[in-house]
């Protein structure tokens, strides 16, 4: 469906539609569209950054980890994250979190040490590399995602993010998904 023109797109909808419809017997299938669109956008969103400019080989997930160490030592978090509360912040296992962790630690962007108080947690901090990567990544980043979007208009990308805040939070009411460790 990526190679058809508007028009062939809306008539295989439709089609796709009308057999869901058949085998479901049911008239609204609007909840199986969005879930499908929404997983086909984030994989391409995926493909799409990891395709970043310069040769940057670093992974969207280990950036995202590393921006949100920077955003944390900004906001005055001098005592650096757990691994666990950047696995809730990133949706991911412990062990993928983990694993994460460990190739940013091997590249010498971040710290790891053995709190201070319980000494069964670690705290990860970015190194100085680590914020040098940060500093100069993130304008390159951003610029891509926002090209990613720049078939759309503002108004539409605020409207898009309103709608996908509220579907975010049906999903949270209308499932049992627990926030709070939805991989562990």
């Amino acid at each position: 469906m990526l190679h058809l023109d508007q028009q062939e797109a809306m008539q295989m909808r439709e089609r796709v539609r009308t057999q869901l419809r058949i085998l479901s017997g049911v008239d609204d299938t609007s909840g199986i569209e969005l879930s499908q669109m929404i997983r086909v956008a984030s994989n391409m969103y995926d493909t799409a950054t990891q395709q970043m400019p310069d040769g940057d080989a670093l992974s969207d997930p280990r950036w995202c980890l590393l921006l949100y160490l920077s955003m944390a030592e900004e906001l005055g978090d001098s005592m650096g994250m757990t691994p666990t509360s950047l696995s809730k912040y990133q949706n991911l296992s412990k062990n993928a979190v983990s694993s994460l962790l460990r190739g940013l630690e091997e590249h010498g962007l971040i710290e790891r040490e053995i709190d201070g108080t319980d000494k069964r947690f670690f705290r990860i901090r970015l190194s100085k590399m680590g914020r040098e990567v940060v500093v100069k990544d993130t304008p390159i980043r951003i610029a891509q995602l926002n090209r990613i979007a720049g078939g759309l208009t503002p108004a539409e990308k605020t409207q898009l993010i309103c709608l996908l805040e509220k579907l975010i939070r049906s999903l949270i009411s209308k499932s049992n998904i627990d926030v709070e460790c939805m991989q562990d």
